[in-house]
This record gives C-alpha cells, structure tokens and sequence, in this order.
C-alpha cells in the first residue's frame, strides 16, 4: 500500500451520513460498486486509516504522482477519468440498485482541494473522498459530470400478450367446439377440414413470437425516441471561421529561465492557488485571500505580502535565486509577522511549467511540519488566473 497523505484532524469536515466512520463507509462503498460497476471503479476511493489525531489515506500500487505535479495534458485526462468514473456511480447511486451508494452521494465525490487527487500506477484516485474544505462547498469535483441520468430499460407488457393469448385460446375452444358443428349442420361439406390437435398448440407458439418481436420493435422505437430527443436539445453547430488565438503570454520565458535571469522576475506576481494557513495552539483553519511577491531588482531580492479573509496580513523579506537543477528557490529571509503569531519560515522551490506560470513546493524549514511539502501556483499578478484548481497548506 502507497501512502497518499496524512488529513489532520479539523483540516477538513466530514460531509459522509452519520452512523459510519470513513473506514465503515470505504468498506461498503467499494463493494457494491465492484459489485455492480467494477474493481476499477471502487479503486478511485482511497483506504482510510484512523490515527489518534488524524487520517493516513492510503493506495494499492507500486508508483504515485500528485495532482499538482503533473503537467497540463496529464492534468487533463486525469480528470477525464475521474468524470467518467463519478458519472458511472451517479447513475448508480440514481438506480436505487445500491443503498450505501445512493446513501453516500454526491458526498463521496467531496474532496477539500485538487491536493487529494493523485494517479496511482497510472489510474485515478481520490483522497480524503467525503471530506469538505472547513469553509464548505461542493468540492473541485462536482463540476465532473457527463449530464446523462440514469434510466430504466423498458419491460414488455407480458400480462397483456398473456392476456390476449387465454382469449385467443378460449376463442379457439369456442370455435371448436360449437361453430364447427353447427357449420355442419347448417352447410354440411365433406371437404371440411378440422384443426388438429398440435396445430392449436403451433398456432400459440407462433402467436407468442409475433408478441416478443412486438416487444423488440417497441423498445428499439423507444431507444431511438429518447436518442433523437437528446440530439435535438443539442446545439446546431455553426459554420464559423474562429479567429486565431492570441500569442502567449511570456512572463517567464524558457531561454531566460534556463540562463537563470533573475531579471525575468521583476515585478509582481500572485500565488493563485486556494491556501489555507492552520493555527498550532487553536488549530483554528485561515483561508489565504491574496499572497504575493514582489521583486525590484536584477538580483533576486524581493518582498512578499500575504493577507487572510479575517484581515490580517504580514510582510517580510524573500530572496530568489536558481539552483544547479534548474529549479527556482525563493527564500523567506524571516518569519513572517502575523498580529498573534509569527508564519514559520519556508523555502517554495518552483520549476518552470510554462511561458507564464511556474509550479512549486513550498517546505516549512522549521516547527513540527518542517520537511512537509504543499504544491502551488505562481503567475504575474495582472494575468488572468486559469481554471480553478484548489490544493495546498501552510501552518501557522
């Protein structure tokens, strides 16, 4: 098993039905959804593992990747993926054919942030599954969906042909019976012919496969009924010549990155993604409105600002400079002063991902968390912020 991530106890709100922990609900999700989808299926839900104070979410496999440590085409068909999966157990949850699937939906889709989505020996899965960020909402995930709802397959009418049937046997029995032998008394032949014995029992036979053809032909009609509908309430396509798309921006272009131009830098630039910073004596959780780092000069000396949702805000000093992997160290020069108490100093090492956006780690330095990792984004801060990826935290 493949440790994922260790959820620390009110980093996140369980949003699962009561009655059950996430260990509970992991055990009896996963079956009935490789019960009635696949094995592959119920791998997107990753093991919880219950400490004293936290949740280790854990993964078979030999080889995992983070979310944010993918590029934009890998990013891409992870999600992908992930659609196609959470799309099949919606409708499984829809058909009522599974009691803790439809119990547990769409909650057991919730994630706190794109930091709990790793790919595991090349599939998808999610940790954290039916936790919220502590400011609520829906999650990353509830946007993956195809739109196509779940419905039942069409059942013949068997009672009516069956009913049909009796009376066109009793109307045979009628016939034999009565209007045979008052044919021959009224208009007595001796040519008439009389139905023998097995041909009334070939007559029903024959008149049951007329009703199942019956049968196919209706619900192919209404297949194709329900298809023609779901193609009207399409679009009609457009014959229109789009224009060419504008060049890219070149914050940070790759031939400069590559000579470790610190010069590119100058100016100021966002860390876009949604961060949160987690108080040690409270563990109160602070949502991060803005943090940004600004740079005056050719030599890497900057400054770096970061402001919360309750207002408070600290400001220190950073230092940038290239390192002999390619990679980009910015430096905290001091903890940053927060009124109650002081941001632990940190390093984020960036490695360039594109012409206007770097993807880094940052790592605490100091305190009980040091080593620990957390991905984000950086970008110049007049650029358009892209997507809507949520991940990472720091601790207060």
């Amino acid at each position: 098993m493949i440790r994922l991530l260790e959820q620390r106890d009110g980093a996140a709100r369980m949003v699962l039905p009561a009655g059950q922990d996430p260990a509970g609900w992991h055990q009896v999700l996963t079956a009935e959804i490789a019960a009635h989808l696949t094995p592959a299926h119920a791998a997107l839900l990753a093991t919880p593992e219950r400490g004293e104070t936290s949740t280790t979410w854990h993964a078979p496999g030999s080889a995992m990747r983070r979310f944010g440590d993918l590029d934009a085409a890998d990013r891409d068909r992870l999600t992908h993926a992930i659609a196609v999966i959470l799309s099949d157990i919606r409708r499984l949850a829809e058909s009522g054919a599974a009691q803790a699937v439809a119990a547990a939906w769409p909650a057991l889709r919730t994630v706190p942030d794109m930091a709990h989505v790793f790919a595991v020996d090349g599939g998808p899965v999610l940790a954290g599954w039916g936790f919220a960020a502590p400011a609520g909402g829906l999650g990353p995930l509830a946007a993956l969906d195809d739109g196509v709802p779940w419905r039942a397959a069409p059942r013949p009418a068997w009672a009516v042909y069956a009913g049909t049937l009796a009376a066109l046997a009793a109307l045979a029995f009628f016939v034999g019976l009565v209007l045979a032998p008052l044919g021959g008394w009224i208009m007595p032949s001796p040519t008439a012919c009389h139905a023998a014995p097995g041909d009334l029992a070939l007559m029903l036979e024959q008149a049951r496969e007329a009703a199942r053809t019956d049968a196919l032909k209706t619900e192919l009609a209404q297949l194709g009924e329900a298809r023609g509908d779901r193609a009207l309430q399409c679009p009609i396509p457009q014959q229109m010549v789009a224009p060419p798309p504008p060049p890219p921006r070149a914050d940070l272009p790759r031939d400069r990155w590559d000579k470790h131009d610190l010069g590119m830098l100058k100016g100021c630039w966002n860390n876009y993604t949604h961060m949160t910073l987690q108080d040690e004596r409270t563990h109160a959780v602070l949502p991060v409105k803005t943090w940004r780092f600004c740079f005056d000069d050719e030599h890497g000396h900057g400054h770096q600002t970061i402001t919360l949702q309750n207002g408070d805000r600290c400001e220190n000093d950073l230092t940038a400079s290239f390192d002999r992997d390619n990679s980009l160290q910015m430096l905290d020069a001091s903890k940053c002063p927060f009124p109650n108490r002081p941001l632990r100093r940190g390093r984020l090492t960036c490695r360039w991902e594109s012409a206007s956006e770097a993807a880094c780690m940052r790592r605490d330095l100091e305190g009980p968390a040091a080593g620990s990792d957390q991905p984000g984004q950086f970008r110049r801060a007049d650029a358009a912020r892209p997507g809507s990826g949520d991940s990472g935290a720091d601790d207060k």
